[in-house]
């Protein structure tokens, strides 16, 4: 079993964050509940994507319920405070329309991001990220936790009829993968940390500051009106870009687990992983899987999971190696 990342951090800060996002969250239900259905319409469009990424190795309800509500009460909230601290010192000294375009650009993004990638690092410390594709689940997952609390205080503001359709409309459809594009390559290159491809240091840095950029740019051109507009198609060409670099990922580690099944043996023969032809046997059910078969039960899903982890765990390099996952998810697969 999988360390898991606490769902319910113990934290004095989290329980702040969670009663007062928690509470404002409730009284819009009571008093727009029309706000939480278009949010509702948004989060089940929108998390078919991580769920789609997820299928080869499913990961956990407690971290993904955990990074979903890291980004939805911890950072929103967090960055709500700092953001707005801001932008009401910045009004001191350049006026309210500038210090709101400061805010925007400059102050968002930094906060943000910072919150959201460290809402990835938390799954990264609990071991329940093993590979660049995790990376990249866990980030979505903070990601639209975020971006959903933030579009209801977007559809709150905006009130009723046609202003909040229009604020639907350009939130929810024309860019409902904003944050999550922005925070993705946090989770990829600390992915990449995690099985020893870059430092950990590096990995954070990189990502976070290329969301920010990202981020900022995207806040610069929506508050340029028709420029964003004009710009929009590029916009959409990122977005593809983007998902194809996300499905080259994942077919990559897909081709890994095959290319690794020599090394798995010879290295766990010791330790009772079977013989080959039945790891060949779970390689051959993922990559089914991956064209859409049908699945041979939970006892094989479950094994067909642990041969793709251990693919990657055993891959650490020094004291970031765990002997007892590696025995745990041998026993695993041991059961098909």
């Amino acid at each position: 079993m999988r360390k898991g990342v606490k769902v319910f951090n113990s934290s004095l800060w989290f329980y702040l964050c969670a009663v007062v996002m928690g509470g404002y969250i409730v009284s819009v239900a009571i008093r727009k509940p029309q706000v939480l259905f278009l949010v509702a319409i948004y989060l089940v469009a929108t998390l078919s994507f991580p769920k789609w990424l997820d299928q080869h190795e499913i990961e956990p309800k407690p971290p993904r319920y955990g990074a979903f509500i890291w980004g939805a009460l911890v950072a929103t909230f967090t960055a709500g405070l700092v953001n707005t601290g801001f932008e009401r010192m910045a009004r001191m000294f350049v006026g309210p329309q500038y210090s709101y375009l400061l805010g925007a650009v400059i102050c968002a993004p930094i906060v943000e991001e910072g919150l959201k990638t460290f809402g990835v690092i938390r799954t990264a410390k609990y071991g329940d990220l093993d590979t660049p594709v995790d990376g990249i689940v866990y980030a979505v997952y903070v990601s639209l936790g975020f971006s959903a609390v933030e579009d209801i205080l977007y559809f709150d503001r905006a009130g009723s009829g046609a202003a909040l359709t229009l604020t639907f409309f350009l939130r929810a459809v024309l860019t409902p993968m904003a944050h999550p594009l922005f925070t993705m390559w946090s989770g990829k290159w600390i992915g990449k940390a995690v099985i020893g491809q870059m430092s950990m240091n590096t990995a954070i840095f990189l990502g976070w500051i290329t969301g920010v950029c990202l981020h900022s740019l995207f806040n610069l051109l929506a508050s340029m009106g028709v420029v964003f507009f004009i710009a929009y198609p590029f916009w959409v060409v990122f977005f593809t870009a983007c998902a194809l670099h996300t499905r080259s990922l994942k077919r990559a580690e897909l081709s890994q687990i095959r290319l690794s099944l020599s090394r798995l043996h010879s290295e766990f023969a010791k330790k009772g992983l079977k013989d080959k032809g039945k790891l060949e046997k779970l390689a051959q059910m993922i990559e089914e899987r991956s064209s859409g078969f049908s699945l041979e039960g939970k006892e094989s899903l479950a094994s067909q999971t642990a041969l793709y982890r251990l693919t990657w765990v055993s891959q650490r390099q020094g004291r970031n190696r765990d002997p007892n996952l590696e025995n745990e998810l041998i026993e695993t697969i041991n059961q098909y």
